[in-house]
């Protein structure tokens, strides 16, 4: 048996780690991989690789042209499935991409089995175009030569002098289409059947449904809701919300839109069998492009793990003891926790109208400009900066600082309150100080008899440098000393 050619990928995609780990990871499913990093160099190899079988396009990819341009400039001489891969998740992005191809648009960071799947899907509905391509061509020319035989049969009634040859002839042309015909309807029962297991593949719910109720569900809909297809089929969508009024207004909000657009998705809660809420994003369009009428496609993803999880990172967050803000790379807050209010004395909203430089006195624009660069080749970095408070009391403050890269630098701060901490570190030290020059000798012994501190003058006394007798017990210089006596004087201090 032949061995089964690799299907070649064009990944286009700018950040040269996220570039990295796709590529591994689609290679490690069997896939060929040509990896380029702007549009312009996407333009260029789709032109010129003849073997490229799809493109994985990301839509931000810094200076120059961007991934949607890209693709209408690659599909004018091309005819190859585009899937999109992005972090965008708004309505215009995505609106943008469809009146480009329908190939599908997946948001970066789903999971590979989301990808993958989605890569199988834009293969499959190529290969559905081209079949059903074909099978127009095939029926357009099917349809002509019925019109022909249409023709030729009116003329043949009208001349009276027709022989049993021609009659012969014209039946056996009548079968040889009907053949034809029922060649064409196969094609049709298989390219329905395709689309029938992409349907049932997909990892998200869908569901199709007529005046609001489901006609058709796949069986990820049926494990998101946990009601059977049965259950499910004929009935209103309303079964699967909160209540009545959820229903409507998730209604009105796509319905509103999907008139402008063609598409919407929205995020609500959901209602499964047993009862049990979950949190789900809901995406809509007509079945048919130019006929809501038609029926429309539903989508539903369950998100209730990934609000759990946000909701877990906003409490840690909010009831940490130490200051947590987040700002952009220009230094604008977006977002503090409760102890950072506290610490500043400013609310949230203030804060969040305000620049890291208004609170870390010498500290200009310019400087911290600077200094984030350095953290984000670095990725990290811990230091102390004076903090001024909204009532002019500046403070000490411990500063843990991490960079975080999304579509745009994000830096996460942690900052610790360490005045107090200052303030003892200066008081020891004029107390050792005040010590160290004292003209009596002054000791401080632990419970086992050795030697926490001891000033020069002591030293002098002893004879022994204050090294020395950090090593010493009290007996190693009074050898006479009973050690047990010691130990019983300790009990008794």
């Amino acid at each position: 048996m032949p061995k089964r050619k690799k299907k070649t990928i064009l990944l286009v995609e700018d950040d040269k780690t996220t570039a990295l780990l796709e590529t591994r990871m689609l290679e490690k499913h069997g896939f060929s991989v040509i990896c380029v990093a702007s549009g312009d160099d996407a333009v260029k190899t789709a032109c010129f690789e003849p073997d490229i079988d799809i493109i994985l396009m990301d839509i931000d990819l810094g200076p120059g042209m961007d991934g949607t341009r890209a693709a209408e400039k690659i599909l004018q001489t091309k005819d190859i499935p585009v899937l999109f891969l992005s972090n965008h998740t708004e309505h215009e992005i995505v609106d943008k991409t469809e009146q480009i191809t329908s190939y599908g648009y997946v948001v970066k960071n789903t999971g590979e089995t989301v990808l993958l799947a989605s890569i199988r899907m834009a293969f499959r509905l190529h290969e559905a175009y081209l079949h059903n391509r074909i099978k127009t061509e095939e029926l357009k020319a099917t349809n002509e030569e019925l019109n022909a035989t249409v023709e030729e049969l009116e003329a043949t009634n009208e001349e009276f002098q027709v022989t049993i040859d021609e009659l012969e002839h014209t039946k056996e042309d009548l079968e040889s289409l009907l053949a034809q015909h029922k060649e064409a309807e196969d094609k049709l029962s298989k390219s329905e059947a395709a689309f029938r297991n992409l349907f049932e593949a997909t990892p998200s719910g869908v569901g199709i449904l007529m005046g609001r109720k489901f006609v058709q569900v796949n069986a990820a809909m049926c494990t998101i809701s946990g009601y059977r297809e049965d259950e499910l089929t004929n009935q209103s969508a309303s079964k699967l919300f909160t209540d009545t009024e959820e229903f409507f207004r998730v209604g009105r909000e796509l319905s509103s839109t999907i008139k402008q657009k063609g598409f919407n998705l929205i995020e609500t809660r959901a209602r499964r069998k047993n009862g049990a809420i979950i949190a789900v994003v809901i995406s809509v369009s007509p079945l048919y492009t130019d006929d809501e009428s038609g029926g429309m496609v539903v989508s539903v993803q369950d998100i209730t793990r990934l609000k759990q999880a946000e909701e877990r990172y906003k409490t840690i967050i909010q009831t940490a003891m130490d200051g947590f803000l987040i700002h952009d790379a220009k230094g604008r807050v977006l977002d503090v926790n409760y102890a950072f209010c506290e610490m500043t004395g400013y609310s949230r909203d203030e804060l969040r109208d305000m620049e890291i430089s208004d609170l870390y006195i010498s500290k200009s624009p310019r400087t911290i400009k600077a200094h984030l660069k350095r953290i984000i080749e670095s990725g990290s970095e811990r230091f102390e900066l004076l903090l001024m408070k909204k009532d002019g009391t500046v403070i000490n403050t411990e500063v843990s600082i991490n960079h975080f890269k999304r579509d745009k630098d994000f830096f996460f701060v942690f900052a610790h309150d360490i005045t107090e901490r200052k303030q003892w570190e200066a008081f020891l030290q004029m107390y050792r100080y005040t010590i160290d020059r004292s003209t009596d000798e002054i000791i401080w012994q632990t419970q086992d008899g050795g030697f926490e501190y001891v000033n020069d003058q002591a030293c002098k006394m002893l004879g022994y440098t204050r090294e020395e007798l950090m090593e010493l017990k009290l007996w190693d210089i009074d050898p006479v000393f009973p050690k047990e006596q010691w130990f019983s004087d300790w009990e008794e201090f």
